[in-house]
Parts: C-alpha cells; structure tokens; sequence
C-alpha cells in the first residue's frame, strides 16, 4: 500500500508541475502574426498605392491651317499607361510585365518581332527595287553616232530600251510592295489588346493592390492632381498655290 500510494503521489505532482498547452495555442500564436505581417497606417497604405497603382494619360493632338485654303485636321487620340503618382511610362512590355501577364508580354514580343521583320525586309525592297530601276535605266545608250552602224545601233537601243521598261516596271513594282510591307510594318499596332481592355486589366490590378494594401473599406483613391500641360507649335508653311500658318496643339 505504502509503494502505491508514492507513485499516486509522484504522478500528481508531475502534473501540477506541467504547465497547461491547448489545441489552438500554437495557430493563436507564431502562425497567425506571421501570416498578417507588418500593419501599414493609413497613411502609408495610401502612399504605397499613389506610388505603385497604373494610371493612364491623354493626349490629344489638333491641327489647324491658316491659309487661302484653311486646313482642319480631324484630332489624334492617343493613350498612355504610367505607374504611380511619378508617371513612370510603362511603355510596351513593361505595362504586361506589371500586370503579371506572361502570356500578353508573349504575344507582343511576337507582333513586336514580325513588324521588325515587315519594316527590313519592306526597307531592304524599296531601296533594291529603286536600285534596280537606276541601274537599268543607267546602262541605256545616249544616242547613236551617224555612221554605217547607225541603223544596228538604233536596233540595239530599241531592244535596250525595252528590256529597261520591263526593269522599270520589275524594280516599281518590288519597290511599292516594299513600300506597302514597310508602311505595315510602321502601322501596324504591337499590342494584342484594346486601350478599353487594357484599362480593364488595369482596373483588375489596383483592386488588387488596394485589397492588399487593406484600402477597401474606404472609396478608390485618386491621384493627386497634376497641372495639365498644353503644348502648341506653329509652323509656316509654303506652297505654289498656297501659304500661311499651321498650327499644332497638344493638350
């Protein structure tokens, strides 16, 4: 009786001596504060937001001639995207690197590589077929001395003649094809989505960023205001039936 009674005893104070541990207490713990982070005010959640959400410019570009025959041009709209409250561009594939789109970045580097290719080999044509359109045109006789070779001579330039036409129109024609890939090329938008679709993935990504930065029980942030800049440039112009002024704009 005496030895159970000692290990009874031993137990119970082994108990007492252990300190008390719960199913939660480790999620309630580390796990939890480290998955949270470091808390932003609100201040500096709106910094981090001015600085880091994508905004877009507009620019418009007027033209107007002051002549006998006034000139008004239709306006150029053109739109550009920039990160945060510096208007750092994010031209080409930067706008799709921000935004995580791998599969858009792909796709422009791809349209982007097939108007360089359109633009050489368009450049490479125009120039060989204005090449080949001098030449042809150099190798033709001046005139041919009176004399008795007179008559062949004069067979030998109509025939030269001839084969300098068909060159002409050979070099004309690879030159305007040239002309017409170097021109796609040039035009040719590298983009694979619309402004409308590019300010809706943009959009996407500062809901996210606000969601992230805890900026969501609250309206959208605005972008502090910046002065708008007008920019004008007036330039004579001149012709054989036509002078004055033309005035271009871009605000």
């Amino acid at each position: 009786m005496t030895h159970a009674l000692m290990l009874r005893l031993v137990t119970i104070i082994a108990l007492l001596a252990t300190p008390p541990t719960f199913a939660n207490e480790e999620v309630v713990g580390s796990a939890s504060f480290a998955e949270r982070g470091p808390v932003l005010s609100p201040e500096e959640a709106l910094e981090q937001y001015e600085l880091r959400h994508i905004g877009f410019d507009e620019f418009v570009t007027v033209s107007l001639t002051f002549s006998p025959l006034a000139l008004f041009g239709p306006p150029r709209w053109w739109t550009v995207a920039y990160e945060g409250k510096f208007k750092k561009p994010l031209k080409g594939e930067a706008f799709y690197r921000k935004l995580g789109r791998d599969d858009l970045l792909a796709e422009y580097q791809a349209r982007s590589t097939m108007n360089l290719t359109l633009k050489l080999v368009g450049g490479v044509a125009t120039v060989g077929g204005l090449t080949y359109v001098i030449a042809a045109a150099a190798s033709l006789p001046d005139y041919c001395p009176s004399g008795p070779d007179f008559a062949s001579c004069t067979r030998r330039k109509s025939a030269a003649e001839e084969r300098m036409r068909t060159k002409f129109w050979v070099g004309s024609s690879v030159s305007m094809i040239g002309a017409g890939l170097l021109m796609w090329g040039v035009l040719r938008d590298p983009h694979p989505i619309t402004p409308s679709e590019a300010r809706e993935l943009a959009d996407g990504h500062n809901k996210r960023l606000r969601q992230e930065l805890g900026l969501t029980g609250g309206p959208t942030p605005a972008p502090r205001a910046r002065p708008n800049v007008i920019q004008a440039r007036v330039t004579p112009v001149l012709g054989p039936h036509t002078g004055g002024l033309m005035v271009e704009g871009t605000f």
